[in-house]
This record gives structure tokens, C-alpha cells and sequence, in this order.
């Protein structure tokens, strides 16, 4: 799951032209704090994580914090918001496909010699 998580955490980084080192750091402009709540609400509904192991993902912060952030996305989701949050989980699905054939050839190359 720890490559998940990361791969998630690219991807939202990718969306915002962000790096991830940039979510997970305190940098508390908008645009990253928006990055940051949204890798928050995936982290949760998506991945089914506590608020305890998100916040020490992303920078080791306190569970009250990432409670925020998650509801911030909940309570304030827009049709922006969710076309975002839709982008980002069809391209999490597409690179898990893609990691899944990738591995299927690689394993039917291996049988094959």
C-alpha cells in the first residue's frame, strides 16, 4: 500500500503542478493547502486510512489536522472539487492497469524462458 499512497500523493502533486515534497511540507498558501486536503480526503475515503497515519504521511501532522482537511473537501465539495477528485482516481486506475499489464508481461517473459 506504501506505493499507493505514493503514487496517489503524484498524482494530486501532478494535478496542482506541485511536487509531493511540496504537500508534505509546511507550506500553507492556498494552492498547496488545497493540494493537501485533497491528498487528505483520497487518503481517507480512497484508501481507507486513519487521520493519525495520513498526517504522519504527510509531514507528520496532528490527526486534528488532517480531520480539517478532510472535512474542508467534504463540506465545501464543489463540481470543480469532484471533477478533481474524479481526474485523479481515473488516472490512479489507468497506472494501476497499466502497472498490472506491465507485470503481466514481464512475468509471461520470464515463463517463457
Amino acid at each position: 500500500m506504501g506505493n499507493n499512497k505514493e503514487a496517489l500523493l503524484k498524482l494530486v502533486a501532478d494535478y496542482y503542478s506541485l511536487s509531493p515534497e511540496e504537500i508534505k511540507s509546511p507550506k500553507r498558501d492556498k494552492w498547496v493547502s488545497q493540494a493537501r486536503h485533497l491528498a487528505m480526503y483520497l487518503l481517507r475515503k480512497d484508501f481507507n486510512l486513519s487521520y493519525p497515519a495520513i498526517g504522519k504521511f504527510l509531514g507528520d501532522r496532528d490527526h486534528t489536522t488532517v480531520i480539517h482537511g478532510y472535512m474542508k473537501i467534504a463540506r465545501n465539495m464543489t463540481p470543480d472539487i469532484a471533477g478533481e477528485i474524479l481526474w485523479i482516481r481515473n488516472k490512479f486506475a489507468e497506472n494501476q492497469k497499466a502497472d498490472l499489464q506491465e507485470l503481466k508481461i514481464d512475468v509471461s517473459q520470464h515463463a517463457t524462458n
